[in-house]
């Protein structure tokens, strides 16, 4: 039987390989693993592009995505490395090659080989949810309903068995205020696992609970197999929190403002004027930073179309793996030139934004300042009229 997704004219592996069969399970052996095709990676220029592209999204604060390792020959070995050390008994050389296999490509089998690793060792929670892992994934692999239906069988009968043995913990804490942070060896929970049983490695854990003006409560539950633990948190408030009687505030002073003499009516006339009509040098500066924000505004945007082509491109040479394992057909030439003139595109929105935005720091950071454009200051006037005194000021 074979579920390789691999044509025979690409020699890359065989057809076929046989059972295991050890003595790890009393359940059947699973079929051989099953995995996606290999994908040849892309040059180098595109590499190098797609680096520099997501590098500049990620100084203006978008997320950098990183390439994976894709390796399925290397996968390939190392999955066969591992089964022969596991016939010859070597459980702790056996499960790093296991592990080193599924990291270069996920495998339905491998899966299954890493939960029964992590089960050998006591992990009985990490078992669990390879076992998931492997689940999903034959579900996701293109093979027919019988091949597919093995699997599940095989997946369904070692779930069963080990979820009796899976203990559980459930986290409370009381009470609850708000920015309430729940860490499990180290590792931030979400609100929502509170008063839930998840599954947990049996052995030691320790729970800590924080939260501002609160003191760090911590709490270490030994979770033995097959066992539901409950640890309960309480918080209390920090001595310096509990005061309920804070010393009352120093009275303030107002500040008396000081008031300019009165100037006489054509001093007055003049300063107004200079009031609704500043300096042109003033003026300029002003419409010299306005220009310089449209103009970074529009920089941002550039990089932002120079982004998403980037991810398109990534995109497109995605997709034409599959038509591409060692020579491209009609489809994968179609989208490698799709994907090459995408990545042009991104050169060009990447070069304009750039552009765009440096001209426009440029100009913010060469703008005239207010106080260097000949602004009259801080000034402060008095008129007397028959109704009293009006106050007029300019800052």
């Amino acid at each position: 039987m074979t579920g390789s997704l691999i044509p025979d004219d690409a020699l890359i592996r065989q057809s076929a390989e046989p059972h295991e069969t050890t003595s790890m399970t009393n359940a059947p052996a699973e079929p051989r693993r099953i995995r996606h095709a290999g994908a040849h990676p892309m040059n180098r220029f595109r590499i190098l592009f797609c680096t520099a592209l997501f590098a500049s999204v990620a100084v203006l604060g978008s997320a950098q995505a990183q390439p994976s390792i894709h390796d399925p020959i290397g996968a390939e070995a190392l999955f066969r490395r591992g089964l022969a050390a596991l016939k010859a008994g070597d459980w702790g050389l056996a499960c790093s090659k296991f592990q080193a296999s599924v990291d270069l490509e996920p495998a339905v089998s491998t899966w299954v080989k890493v939960a029964k690793c992590h089960e050998h060792d006591g992990k009985l929670a990490s078992a669990w949810y390879d076992y998931q892992r492997a689940s999903k994934l034959n579900h996701e692999l293109e093979q027919t309903a019988k091949r597919r239906e093995e699997l599940d069988d095989h997946i369904r009968k070692a779930v069963a068995s080990l979820e009796p043995r899976v203990p559980k913990l459930s986290i409370s804490v009381e009470p609850r205020p708000e920015g309430l942070q729940i860490y499990r060896d180290g590792v931030l929970l979400a609100p929502s696992a509170l008063n839930e049983e998840l599954p947990v490695d049996p052995g030691e854990h320790e729970v800590t609970a924080r939260a501002l003006n609160y003191r760090e409560q911590r709490q270490i539950v030994n979770a033995a197999e097959g066992a539901v633990v409950h640890c309960n948190l309480v918080l209390t408030l920090e001595p310096a929190a509990e005061t309920t009687n804070p010393a009352p505030l120093p009275p303030v002073t107002p500040a008396i403002p000081q008031v300019a003499p009165v100037a006489a009516p054509e001093a007055q006339s003049s300063h107004q004027a200079s009031l609704r009509n500043p300096p042109p040098e003033t003026q300029s500066g002003w419409h010299q930073r306005h220009s310089a924000f449209v103009l970074g505004g529009a920089g941002i945007v550039g990089l932002g179309i120079a982004a998403y082509f980037g991810i398109h491109t990534l995109s497109l040479v995605s997709d034409s793996n599959s038509h591409c394992p060692l020579y491209c057909d009609g489809e994968g030439k179609s989208l490698r030139d799709r994907a090459t003139r995408s990545q042009n595109y991104g050169f060009l929105a990447a070069g304009l934004g750039a552009a765009t935005l440096g001209i426009g720091v440029t100009l913010y950071v060469t703008a005239p300042a207010a106080k260097d454009a000949g602004h009259p200051g801080t000034q402060v006037e008095s008129t007397l009229t028959p109704n009293g005194v009006v106050l007029r000021g300019a800052w």
